[in-house]
């Protein structure tokens, strides 16, 4: 599995959970476009297209 940092992560279980990123921003105290970043993070890395359900990225992360 590729490297993440700590803080797209800290995103990707609430994300995986089906969250918003707007829910997901607030609770953790970033914009929504921070996390829209973290969440596109974890998908080039995976090598995904951004098309792909967070279901879809479950089982790789």
């Amino acid at each position: 599995m590729p490297k993440l940092c700590s803080r797209t992560l800290t995103a990707r279980k609430p994300a995986q959970d089906g969250r918003s990123n707007v829910d997901i921003a607030g609770a953790l105290t970033l914009t929504a476009a921070a996390v829209s970043k973290h969440i596109g993070n974890i998908f080039a890395k995976l090598g995904l297209s951004q098309s792909r359900t967070t279901a879809e990225c479950e089982q790789c992360c």
